[in-house]
């Protein structure tokens, strides 16, 4: 694959770079190292760019590599604060904070970063909708799918880039349903969590809804700030109201119906609901 046209590394995270490798033994770090471990960075980088769709590069080529999204946004301040550092890309290291800050954006702020690698908005609409997906779990979803996606037929290499990425996208699923105020244009963001599960509980993304509640599931079980009850009792009392309102022929009922289904049988969301049932 050719390599994404990120700007080389600066001094400064050359010499840091240096400094680290010769910490020990007073040994600079070889060139071939160093082109080594900037492929390695560079692969990363295009990974966790493809997984959320986000970039550092205001003004990319006009024409996109297969390494590249066709559509990103821009995080000019993330951009900022790696610069500081000597970075021109993204690592593991300032993955979660990148993809925190893109949460952070409203649906105004993410239309109007939008770059294009080497395409035209108008020929690929739905990547438009998927990069500037404002609200916070849904975009959290998709990015969980096309992790998903990844992995499938990958090497060893890949599948360790996605254990990264599932654990920040997980990570930042537990934050938004337990500081949901922190993002804008959100509404009622434990909402979200029933109505993404209304919408794909059934078809192609099925599997993938289930594992990621899951895992939202048994990250928040095993979190030392908070607890199951305290984060997952508004999504049931949103449940509730939804089966107040909701017509008996509705299609929906079903949905709701199956969402209470899929709690009952999750190990660590079942206490939650009995907890909540309780007279």
């Amino acid at each position: 694959n050719p390599i994404p046209s990120v700007p080389p590394p600066n001094d400064v995270w050359l010499d840091n770079l240096s400094m680290e490798g010769g910490s020990s033994t007073n040994v600079p770090i070889s060139e071939s190292e160093i082109s080594r471990i900037v492929q390695e960075q560079l692969e990363v980088n295009a990974f966790i760019q493809n997984v959320f769709l986000i970039t550092i590069e205001e003004n990319p080529n006009e024409t996109a590599t297969d390494d590249h999204p066709i559509i990103s946004v821009y995080l000019k301040e993330m951009t900022d604060q790696l610069l500081i550092d000597g970075l021109t890309w993204f690592d593991w290291n300032t993955v979660h904070q990148a993809v925190f800050s893109r949460l952070l954006l409203s649906h105004t702020d993410l239309t109007e970063n939008l770059v294009y690698f080497g395409s035209s908005p108008q020929s690929h609409t739905s990547l438009v909708q998927e990069a500037t997906e404002h609200r916070v779990l849904w975009f959290l979803f998709d990015s969980y799918k096309r992790c998903m996606e990844a992995k499938r037929g990958a090497d060893s290499r890949i599948l360790e880039y996605s254990a990264q990425a599932e654990r920040c996208i997980i990570n930042n699923s537990v934050t938004c349903l337990i500081s949901g105020d922190l993002y804008s244009d959100q509404g009622i963001v434990h909402a979200q969590l029933v109505e993404l599960f209304v919408a794909n509980h059934i078809g192609a993304s099925s599997g993938a809804l289930s594992r990621f509640i899951e895992e939202i599931g048994s990250a928040v079980w095993d979190h030392e700030d908070t607890t199951p009850d305290e984060v997952f009792y508004p999504v049931l009392e949103y449940l509730n109201n939804r089966f107040k309102s909701i017509h008996i022929y509705d299609t929906q009922l079903f949905a709701l119906v199956d969402f209470v289904t899929f709690f009952a049988r999750q190990p660590h969301l079942m206490g939650v609901l009995m907890s909540f049932n309780k007279p």
